[in-house]
């Protein structure tokens, strides 16, 4: 807390009025702040949160405030512990393959869509029921499910937006309700994994682009998004950018849409959060979340 405020008070900020908002599994609060510039305090914050393990958001004070909220989250180690290819590169004998190729791209020293083809590669001949006893063994991240409950209930729409596997993803979305979802598909012939992908792979770009497509589908403006991203590793590569999360925007888009999916309708404006000089922040605790459910796809919606 001590690092948050002093970063809010370099940035020329003052602390109005503080209110906490949980207790458990997360502790968080709302911090309302005049007198700095949302977006400094934006750059400023990302890296005090990555330095102290904790998430933080700034938003504008505003009757945006309190409109309807689109949550856009990765999943490999974000919404679940651990990287679905990893665990996949265990049934092929090549986990120690992948994950110099992942370390690589991190590294920036090839982009995603090469690193993602390379490792894929090494799945070829994996029996497509591995993606079955990779799913039966995924944990949530402690706290998740009952975030997605809780701000489901709230009328908070969400989405999950990732550079994996339909097989997984699509069970996580059904599982969860989650409202869409875009990724990546692995080709399956015979019963086999190819070790190829089906269609555009979905990389930075293309989770921008599905964030905007899931946006408008939602009609809610893209102030009102929210983007979760990112285990330890990506969380150190946006840090050092001073990326704030949620503006993983644009690029380019792909030419093939896939698949995805949209699931409920309607849904309740509920309460946006903080604002303007406003910042929510939360620390995570223990006890976690569990699961349940394929389909092909490479990223879009379906109505339910």
């Amino acid at each position: 807390m001590t690092a948050l405020t002093s970063r809010i008070k370099a940035a020329g900020g003052n602390i109005d009025r503080i209110l906490r908002l949980a207790r458990y599994p997360v502790t968080a609060l709302r911090l309302e702040v005049s007198g700095a510039d949302p977006d400094v305090l934006q750059v400023e914050l990302a890296a005090a949160a990555f330095e102290h393990g904790v998430d933080v958001a700034v938003e504008e004070r505003g009757i945006l405030r309190h409109a309807q909220r689109l949550v856009v989250m990765d999943v490999d180690s974000t919404l679940i512990q651990g990287e679905v290819i990893e665990m996949l590169a265990e049934h092929a004998g090549c986990a120690d393959e992948v994950a110099a190729v992942t370390e690589s791209a991190m590294r920036g020293e090839i982009d995603f869509e090469e690193s993602l083809r390379q490792r894929v590669a090494r799945l070829e001949g994996v029996p497509a029921s591995a993606l079955d006893d990779v799913y039966a063994a995924l944990e949530y991240t402690p706290g998740a499910r009952t975030m997605v409950r809780s701000l489901k209930r709230l009328g908070y729409r969400f989405a999950l937006v990732s550079g994996g596997f339909t097989q997984i993803i699509e069970r996580i979305a059904d599982d969860l309700g989650i409202d869409y979802w875009a990724a990546n598909e692995l080709e399956v012939v015979d019963g086999r994994l190819t070790g190829g992908v089906v269609g555009a792979v979905v990389d930075r770009a293309g989770k921008a682009e599905a964030l905007r497509r899931f946006a408008a589908e939602a009609r809610i403006g893209l102030k009102n998004t929210q983007r979760a991203s990112g285990g330890a590793r990506r969380r150190r590569h946006l840090a050092q950018r001073a990326l704030p999360r949620r503006d993983h925007v644009p690029a380019r888009h792909h030419a093939r849409g896939g698949r995805g999916r949209r699931r409920g309708r309607g849904g309740a404006d509920g309460p946006g959060g903080v604002a303007a000089g406003t910042l929510t922040g939360s620390t995570r605790r223990p006890p976690g979340g569990s699961r349940s459910s394929s389909s092909p796809g490479s990223a879009t919606r379906r109505c339910r």
